[in-house]
């Protein structure tokens, strides 16, 4: 073997090297499990004039904790309208505990009375012995009990609704009492008009019996 097939062949060698030294990064990248925490919303006696948006938001004091697609300042904002569910998905990286807290950020309006309830979400991640990444959720009510779901009760304020009744109902009555005190001056004003006319009838009836009378 002369040497510039030995050239040729180190050159060969040299590039497989390269090649599989690159492709080991992909190999090494670390798996990430997703964290998914389903936030339901229920509204009550909700008028259809009324708007029905509400905002959330998921927040947390760890600088570490890893948070959803498009948060900003450890802070991930959502809204949702009438009766929805939204589902909050956390990518998780690395094992450690994340402590989250979900509560609702919508200003007090006079027609809503908007549920000011905090959940407290904890996410225990680890590895387990075939090294694999798990992790372990656990969600707490505002009593501090363990719960399965999370669900914000908006309603529709009470007071107003009840005044809103009574003012329809009211107007109601106003226009009713309206009509009937109209059709009751008409039926006046033809009265007098029938009366005014048959006692004219009556008097031009006599005078012309009378005239009759005197001329025989």
């Amino acid at each position: 073997m002369n040497i510039l097939d030995l050239k040729k062949i180190n050159i060969i060698v040299l590039s497989m090297l390269l090649f599989l030294s690159m492709q080991i990064p992909v190999f090494a990248s670390e798996p990430v499990t997703e964290v998914k925490i389903p936030v339901e919303q229920v509204v009550e006696g909700e008028a259809q004039d009324q708007a029905a948006e509400f905002s959330y938001v998921l927040t947390t004091n760890q600088n570490e904790a890893p948070m959803p697609k498009g948060s900003k300042e450890k802070q991930y904002v959502w809204s949702m309208k009438k009766k929805e569910t939204a589902k909050i998905i956390i990518p998780i990286t690395t094992d450690g505990t994340y402590h989250y807290q979900i509560y609702q950020t919508t200003e007090q309006k006079a027609a809503y009375e908007c549920d000011q309830s905090h959940f407290d979400v904890s996410v225990e991640a680890f590895y387990n012995e075939a090294n694999q990444l798990k992790t372990v959720t656990v969600v707490k009510n505002p009593k501090g009990e363990k719960t399965d779901q999370i669900t914000f009760l908006n309603r529709l304020n009470k007071t107003e609704q009840s005044d809103k009744t009574s003012q329809s109902v009211a107007k109601e009555k106003v226009k009713t009492g309206d009509n009937s005190t109209i059709w009751g001056y008409i039926l006046l004003l033809v009265s007098s008009i029938l009366c005014f006319v048959i006692f004219f009838y009556e008097k031009q009836r006599r005078k012309k019996g009378e005239s009759q009378d005197e001329a025989e």
